[in-house]
């Protein structure tokens, strides 16, 4: 399934895609508004990936964003996640940071249907 905006492709991913991705994440701007330390490697790029419901038979996947990052949550709400519940107090050790964050689900239900419209 390919999900595809003016601004955002998103696909399978492939291993060719570690070194762009590499690229991205190295980015001090764009890790911590996330709550991770830029990448410092492609191999540390290639760690964070997971195949959840194709690969891995998964039936939920959870996802979230911090206060104040509401491009993730709009992102993830274009893709179908729905709100789920939001936890204040979180210790961001990477960070040394607190922040309140907002958890997002989607079900292997909901994927179907949305990879039912491709």
């Amino acid at each position: 399934m390919i999900l595809q905006t003016k601004r955002l492709i998103l696909r399978p991913w492939c291993e060719d895609d570690a070194e762009k991705l590499y690229t991205y994440a190295s980015d001090p701007e764009v890790g911590p508004p996330a709550g991770w330390q830029p990448h410092t490697s492609v191999d540390n790029s290639r760690e964070m990936l997971r195949y959840a419901f194709d690969d891995l038979g998964m039936n939920r996947i959870w996802c979230g964003y911090y206060d104040g990052n509401e491009k993730s949550r709009r992102v993830q709400e274009k893709l179908g996640f729905v709100y789920h519940h939001t936890t204040e107090g979180l210790e961001i050790k990477q960070m040394n940071e607190i922040r309140t964050g907002h958890v997002m689900l989607m079900t292997r239900e909901v994927w179907e249907k949305v990879s039912e419209n491709d």
